[in-house]
Order: C-alpha cells, then structure tokens, then sequence
C-alpha cells in the first residue's frame, strides 16, 4: 500500500473514531445535573410562614433549572396574596436550607399597628384602617407604601422608609 493510500486510510480511520466517541457522548463535556424546584419553593414557602405567620407567601418562585450541588445560593421570587413581591436569597445545604443573612421582613400586621398609633393623632379623622404590603423586605434606606382607610372618608398613603436594617422607619403622609 502506497503512502497517501496510509495517511488515508488512517484519517478515515481517526474521523470515525471521533464519530463514534461523540455518538456515545466520550467527547462531550460532563453533563449538567438539574433537579426539580417544587420541593425547593414548598420549603421556603413553609420556612418563612412559621417564621411569621404574617408573612402569608402565596407563590415561591425560583429559577426553572437549578444545578443540583452543595452548598450554593439560590434567589427567589416571593408573592404574597395581596401581590406584593419580594427577591429573596437562600443558602442551601446538604443538612439545611437557611435564609442568606441581612435578608428581613417587617410584619405587615404590627407595621400597620404601630402606624395606627403614631399617625392618629396627626390626621383630623378616624382611622379606621392600614393596609400595608404583605411582604415588606427590611433594608436601610428601603421604602413602601401604605393606604390608610378614614372616617370621615381623606384619601391618604403613608411612605415608610426604613431608617436601619432591624426595621425602624421613619414614615409620612400624604394627602391625595
């Protein structure tokens, strides 16, 4: 056999080599491992609900495909049943799923408690009631609004801006 019938045969020989290697995936880097979320978002779902029982989280939702390793961060969308929304980061482990530090919700219902009796004095009607967002993520400098419902009838919002990272607020109203 003459020499370019060598060099030829051996390059046929080394592409079907590397077909057949990539056909069975020898080539291919390691495959991505994915698991499902549904039990992810169930479990920050039930964390933060006995954290709180304010914190009424209706939907969890985290990234579709998340790589199935430990420890690692993932983020989440929360929705609460009023709509209000809030990012929120957890650590997960082998042994246990944290929340990320720094990351803190104010109580809706004490917020609105609260309001009630440092604004009252202030506006020339009775308030009957607050209603603040669901879901309030504490963070220094971070703001939300509230409605407040009068007798008689003044439409009103207060701004809540949180003035540190444990949750105290300094707050306004305003008339519409």
């Amino acid at each position: 056999m003459s020499l370019k019938k060598k060099v030829f045969s051996g390059l046929i020989f080394a592409v079907l080599l590397i077909v057949v290697a990539g056909f069975l995936g020898l080539l291919s880097p390691k495959s991505t491992v994915y698991r499902s979320t549904a039990a992810l978002q169930t479990a920050i779902s039930s964390m933060l609900n006995k954290q709180d029982p304010g914190i009424l989280v209706k939907t969890v939702a985290c990234p579709a495909k998340i790589v199935d390793k430990s420890p690692q961060s993932i983020t989440c969308t929360l929705i609460a049943a009023d709509k209000s929304s809030a990012a929120l980061t957890v650590i997960e482990t082998k042994k246990a799923l944290l929340i990320a530090p720094g990351q803190n919700f104010a109580s809706a219902a004490l917020t609105e408690a609260s309001l009630k009796k440092l604004i009252q004095g202030q506006v020339k009607a009775t308030i009957l009631g607050i209603s603040c967002p669901q879901l309030i993520l504490v963070h220094s400098g971070g703001s939300y609004y509230c409605t407040l419902t009068t007798q008689p009838a003044k439409p009103m919002i207060v701004i809540n801006t949180f003035t540190n990272a444990q949750g105290a607020f300094s707050y306004k109203v305003i008339y519409k």
